[in-house]
């Protein structure tokens, strides 16, 4: 940036990103033949308040920065919770589903070995009846 001013007078300068700034002073002379004065009074006031471009100071970045992770971490556990959770219901759904089959299983077998009991008490008793009657 190229900035000319008076003898006296205020200047300010901001930049936009931090880092190493280059400031080069010039003497003024009206004749570029003349010498210029041998002192020259400068004074430089620099202010650093640490903002950024969005005008957000460091601090406040870096504890926002910590706030959101500390939310992520919780939503983390939050899951991993919930993960360990729907596992041991997992693991229990499993268990009754498999007692739930042995039960199945040993309940069609009673049915079986009924309906064919039942079967060979009909035959015997039809067979019995026939006998009776003189049919066979």
């Amino acid at each position: 940036m190229d900035q000319k001013g008076g003898q006296q007078g205020k200047f300010s300068f901001s930049v936009v990103t931090s880092g190493r700034q280059n400031i080069c002073f010039t003497p003024n002379t009206p004749n570029p033949n003349i010498a210029p004065p041998n002192k020259l009074k400068v004074e430089f006031d620099i202010f650093s308040n640490e903002e950024d471009v969005d005008g957000k100071k460091t601090g406040e970045k870096v504890s926002e920065l910590q706030a959101n992770i500390r939310i992520l971490n919780n939503r983390i556990l939050g899951i991993r919770d919930e993960q360990k959770y729907q596992k041991e219901r997992e693991a229990q759904f499993n268990e009754t589903v498999k007692s739930i089959n042995k039960r199945v299983y040993v309940w069609a077998l009673i049915q079986v070995i009924l309906i064919g009991l039942v079967c060979y008490w009909q035959l015997k008793h039809l067979r019995r009846f026939f006998e009776a009657k003189k049919l066979v």
